[in-house]
């Protein structure tokens, strides 16, 4: 995805642009080249995320702003692949992370240090810290429990996203509504957390998504 950037006289084109789906009936991601009319399989996709990922579990993806790694998330763990000149993708063995939990959405920071996994198992915020050589991930202290009832509403784990600033991360939680946290990019700590809440008990309203 291209940066939200100042626009410059630079002539840009499709040339290096790549999309990655996952799958989770498949437990696989597939690996795409963007044409001027169309999407085209790269070589070698889609990519088996069975040796990580736990059978029909991958649920999310997360690319790095400096376009170096790839992550999917699902039951299990966190899986790390490299990508190539072409947008084809590498596994990184030593990259990949196991846990017992569920992560149904990922994030990276603008910054390109920090990557943020939702478990909706161990209802928890992960904050890794990104070896920007190797692509291995580093779990930044205790992971930051998300509440899990708010005004009546039992918490169901949906998206995180940062800021573009880096300086705040919002996360979905269904019928609880969301909650926003001050994030301090220097060391990957959250603050205490914002409560936007639904105002009855019992809503039929759910948020699913979020985004800055």
């Amino acid at each position: 995805f291209v940066p939200n950037t100042t626009p410059t006289s630079t002539t840009t084109t499709t040339t290096g642009d790549y999309v990655y789906v996952v799958n989770q009936t498949t437990n696989t991601l597939t690996e795409f080249a963007v044409g001027s009319s169309a999407l085209t399989a790269i070589s070698g996709s889609p990519v088996t995320l069975a040796s990580v990922l736990a059978s029909s579990s991958a649920a999310s993806v997360a690319v790095t702003r400096p376009n170096t790694y790839v992550y999917v998330g699902g039951q299990g763990g966190i899986a790390c692949f490299s990508i190539g000149s072409t947008g084809a993708l590498t596994a990184v063995t030593a990259g990949n992370l196991t846990s017992t939990g569920d992560f149904v959405s990922l994030d990276t920071s603008p910054d390109g240090l920090w990557l943020v996994g939702l478990d909706s198992v161990n209802h928890s915020i992960n904050i890794y810290s990104i070896n920007t050589s190797t692509g291995v991930l580093g779990l930044n202290g205790t992971a930051t429990a998300y509440p899990l009832v708010m005004a009546g509403n039992a918490s169901v784990a949906q998206a995180v996203r940062f800021a573009p600033t880096g300086t705040f991360l919002g996360v979905a939680l269904g019928t609880s509504g969301d909650v926003v946290y001050p994030f301090t990019t220097s060391t990957g700590v959250l603050g205490t957390g914002q409560e936007i809440q639904f105002a009855a008990t019992g809503t039929n309203s759910s948020d699913n998504a979020l985004v800055f």
